[in-house]
């Protein structure tokens, strides 16, 4: 009966190991659930921040895309607004250069016809030395001296 208790201590002592043991594993088996589960629980947490970030990078790009769109329509409408004060300045500035060219050659007739004023008063004081009359007129003039001077 001795080697049966001795047997049976034996064993309730390698249960009790065993149960310990067990309990053992039972306590790392939760501690591992829960590390497994914190680890779901941030990898969800990273995947729905990514996701996030991805949704909010997206609409910051779409949103930099459409004031990409604006500033080049403003641009578009800048320039054509520029071409269109350049055309008006182009054809001002050609009228300015037609009236010049025409007022340039009013000038140049007036220069002419001044020349030829002047030519024509020095030709007269030249030859005003010599007063050239009719015979008649000489006549017509000595005829009004005797009858102031009678």
């Amino acid at each position: 009966m001795e080697s049966v208790k001795k047997e049976q201590y034996q064993l309730k002592k390698m249960e009790t190991k065993r149960e310990s043991a067990a309990g053992k594993m039972h306590i790392k088996l939760q501690k591992a659930k829960l590390e497994l589960e914190e680890t779901l629980t941030g990898e969800v947490k990273v995947r729905r921040c990514a996701s996030e970030e991805r949704t909010s990078s997206f609409y910051e790009l779409v949103l930099d895309r459409e004031n990409a769109k604006h500033e080049v329509e403003e641009m578009i409408n800048q320039a054509e607004k520029i071409t269109k004060e350049s055309e008006y300045t182009r054809i001002v500035l050609e009228e300015a250069g037609n009236n010049m060219l025409t007022a340039l050659e009013e000038v140049e007739e007036v220069k002419t016809a001044e020349t030829s004023v002047l030519e024509e008063i020095k030709w007269l004081s030249e030859s005003g030395a010599h007063v050239g009359i009719t015979r008649e007129e000489f006549e017509s003039l000595i005829t009004d001296v005797e009858n102031c001077a009678f």
